[in-house]
């Protein structure tokens, strides 16, 4: 049975994404209003989904090491290629450098990623379903921030790696902190 937090911290998950992409969507691209709102709904929309997508991918509890490498690995491949049409299309160069960069961002999911979800679960006492799956958001998060970051600003590939690092990071503390138990929330010992 699904329980309230793990349902909230999907919804959250969410509204971090969406507002991770309108801010995306209005400082690096010419889109007005309406593009930002466009973008904002479907970041939420595939925020909710990718959040308890990779979950399910990379839960330590659930799936083996093995499982979660072949799963970070598939995920990698259109992730790369996704990638490397992004970039022919912006620089004329077809590159395979971008399977080698989501595969390891995969594998910082299944391994960076559970740490922070752990330090959720220790520091606010979230449930670990509920954790993993704000970490995860905030992996999405990074990862499209780095995507558009490395083609849209002065950055570059290199350089857009420790923003997105960021963005993870943040965006899970700060969605944790929402999801957290009011004792915690309020800084009183629970």
């Amino acid at each position: 049975m699904v329980s309230t937090r793990t349902v909230a911290a999907t919804w959250l998950a969410g509204a971090g994404t969406a507002l991770v992409t309108a801010l995306l969507v209005r400082f690096c691209s010419p889109a007005g209003t309406e593009g930002v709102l466009a973008g904002a709904v479907l970041g939420c929309l595939l925020g909710m989904a990718g959040a308890q997508g990779f979950t399910n991918m990379f839960d330590p509890r659930e799936k083996s090491l093995l499982n979660r490498l072949v799963s970070a690995l598939l995920l990698a491949l259109p992730l790369g290629a996704g990638g490397a049409a992004i970039d022919n299309a912006a620089t004329d160069e077809l590159s395979g450098r971008f399977v080698v960069i989501a595969f390891a961002a995969c594998v910082a999911a299944l391994t960076v990623g559970v740490l922070i979800a752990d330090q959720l679960i220790t520091r606010l006492r979230l449930s670990p379903r509920a954790a993993l799956i704000l970490s995860m958001s905030g992996w999405i998060n990074g990862v499209g921030a780095w995507a558009v970051l490395a083609h849209r600003s002065p950055l570059e590939t290199v350089g857009a790696v420790p923003v997105a690092c960021g963005v993870w990071l943040v965006t899970a503390a700060v969605l944790g902190r929402i999801l957290a138990p009011s004792a915690h929330r309020s800084g009183r010992a629970g």
